[in-house]
């Protein structure tokens, strides 16, 4: 496989484990009306994710030194799909919704880190390197055109509309 498929691959992994673990704390307020849960029990719920995450990362971490950070990965990716099945298909109440959670932190646990161990062990420093210099250039000069237009004495179209400034105000925009 090419470093540029791998690199591909591992992050479309990476978009849609983070889609399902920040899909809770996005949809949490219905779950709380509809179970008629507490505040606190939510927390418990939603932190439990993040339980499963730290005990998990010092051990699969590990695992990924030993052996093929492959095999890790895959089974993170796999347990955190299967984890947010499970939740849709059968949390019905806090219980099953905590051991869904803790089962998708491991799960992430499992992705997250090795994501980036496979991708280092697979992928030339150099183009790696690269690639993250082309970024964060491509970032600073994205910054800075903000902070130019953020300039004082310059006010943005959409600025002047949302703040009802009328036509008497200049407007000069990049």
């Amino acid at each position: 496989m090419t470093p540029a498929r791998l690199v591909t691959l591992v992050c479309l992994a990476q978009v849609c484990a983070q889609i399902g673990a920040y899909t809770w704390p996005a949809l949490l307020p219905g779950f709380i009306a509809d179970w008629h849960i507490t505040n606190g029990q939510a927390g418990w719920i939603t932190g439990l994710f993040y339980a499963g995450y730290t005990v998990s990362v010092p051990f699969l971490v590990t695992l990924t030194d030993r052996g093929d950070p492959r095999t890790v990965y895959l089974t993170g990716v796999g347990l955190t799909v299967v984890s947010h099945a499970g939740f849709a298909a059968f949390a019905d109440e806090p219980w099953g919704a905590g051991v869904a959670r803790v089962l998708a932190g491991v799960g992430w646990a499992g992705t997250y880190m090795t994501g980036l161990k496979l991708l280092a062990d697979r992928v030339e420093p150099t183009s790696l390197a690269q690639r993250a210099s082309e970024a964060r250039g491509s970032r600073r000069r994205s910054w800075r055109r903000r902070w130019d237009s953020s300039a004082p004495g310059r006010v943005s179209p959409a600025m002047k509309h949302r703040s009802g400034l009328d036509d008497s105000v200049s407007c000069v925009w990049p």
